[in-house]
């Protein structure tokens, strides 16, 4: 009786959080027509870059220890955690904003492109805003208020879609597109901030300096392990985008972008709920009957794989058309990537939402070695066919997707019948073991 239960309040929870991310996601996609004739190409080449860059090193704005706060059975344990994570965000932010003061020229001549030197100082600001954002993601999370996270993500969505279009119709805005990307993290963090007020305040009370020295202590292996493999996995998603960006200029940057935000969007808008949900969920499992966790993450990528099937039959046959009537005949090109593309976002939709098992204690290591051999082959891949035509760059690109993805599939699965079989050994064991005997 208590497995429908978990599937049923499991459903209810995603469909909460994609009920916001829809309405997060639909301003967007809604407006890209107007977006993309507002803007060239070059101006969507920017606003990727900047975010690739973004969020690499958003990764360890707060040393990974946000993650942490959804493990710990005890509140005043995960506020400590959440104060930690504060604490080395702010820190982050201080010391990057001191690396580009220090070092603009060198980091602007190494991007390979003059248009994102304005926008350099901002940077800062939007890891800090990112890192602050995903601590209180977390403590939603751990709390099951999916509802705010929802209204957060619409609110930042309309901030930085609305400040883009103002922006666009403004001649000589520039790049408006990263403005609003700033904005919309603004709003969204306010949103969620003021939802959080209240048990913001309780949790304080459990905070302490000891608490927090404690909780790093104990949860060390969140920055030592799991945020190298986090930041070679971000650092490998934004790889093509950078190399693009190295080798083919700022218009096919623009382009690739353009096509790559399209296709992930509404993919995200599923796999992205999917994620934060059975996060909290496998959390649970795991320590209440891990046994059946690898049947629970089977049964939802079959089901993502149904659901990436018609977004591939689409672009795949119809990209170059689709993308010259919704969004002008400037962006035919990015239709023609897309078709190529969507392999390689379905390969990452329907497993990427199962690797939370990955960040379960036991498993970090697990998940560190795919990505460091994700990394690896994919900036050999990479670099191997950056002098070859466009397509075929992209080609490559896909074709790696699909078999790492695959091994990554494999190594999720192993992990979850190695909880499985611990499970099984401590109940043994606590069945086998004699009473104890007390002392006199």
């Amino acid at each position: 009786m208590h497995m429908p239960k978990i599937r049923n309040e499991f459903g209810r929870n995603v469909v909460t959080l994609m009920t916001g991310t829809t309405l997060a996601q639909a301003l967007p996609i809604a407006l890209s027509p107007l977006l993309s004739r507002l803007y060239a190409p070059d101006d969507f080449g920017v606003l990727g870059l900047y975010m690739a860059v973004c969020a690499i090193l958003s990764v360890l704005a707060a040393g990974r220890y946000e993650i942490a706060i959804l493990q710990p059975k005890d509140d005043n344990e995960a506020a400590n955690i959440a104060a930690l994570s504060v604490v080395i965000t702010l820190g982050t932010a201080i010391a990057l904003w001191l690396v580009i003061l220090c070092f603009w020229d060198g980091i602007l001549a190494a991007s390979n492109s003059p248009e994102l030197g304005r926008w350099l100082y901002l940077l800062p600001a939007s890891v800090l805003l990112t890192g602050l954002y995903q601590i209180l993601n977390y403590w939603n999370n751990r709390q099951k208020r999916f509802k705010q996270l929802a209204v957060s993500r619409a609110v930042q969505s309309a901030g930085a879609v609305g400040t883009q279009c103002a922006l666009g119709f403004q001649h000589g805005a520039g790049n408006g597109l990263i403005a609003g990307f700033v904005i919309g993290q603004v709003c969204g963090l306010l949103s969620l901030g003021r939802a959080n007020l209240k048990s913001a305040r309780d949790a304080w009370q459990a905070v302490s300096a000891k608490g927090i020295r404690s909780a790093g202590v104990r949860y060390k292996k969140f920055p030592l392990f799991s945020s190298w493999g986090a930041l070679l996995d971000t650092a490998a998603l934004q790889m093509p985008l950078l190399v693009i960006a190295q080798m083919f200029g700022a218009t096919i940057t623009g382009l690739f972008s353009f096509a790559f935000r399209v296709l992930t969007v509404p993919l995200n808008l599923i796999s992205g709920s999917i994620a934060q949900v059975l996060f909290q969920r496998v959390a649970e499992l795991h320590n209440d009957n891990p046994s059946v966790l690898g049947r629970y993450l089977l049964r939802i990528f079959l089901l993502l794989c149904c659901v990436s099937a018609l977004p591939i039959l689409l672009f795949t046959l119809f990209g170059r058309e689709i993308f010259t009537v919704v969004f002008g005949e400037a962006w035919a090109p990015a239709g023609d990537y897309a078709g190529i593309l969507v392999i390689a976002a379905a390969a990452r939709f329907t497993v990427y939402p199962l690797s939370v098992v990955l960040s379960l204690d036991h498993n970090l290591k697990k998940g560190v070695a795919w990505q460091v051999l994700y990394f690896a082959t994919l900036t050999t891949v990479l670099f191997a066919f950056s002098n070859s035509r466009v397509d075929v760059f992209l080609k490559a690109f896909a074709i790696h997707e699909v078999i790492l993805y695959a091994i990554y599939l494999g190594v999720i699965l192993w992990a979850t019948r190695y909880l499985g079989s611990t499970h099984r050994e401590q109940a043994q064991a606590s069945v086998s073991a004699p009473p104890a005997i007390p002392k006199p």
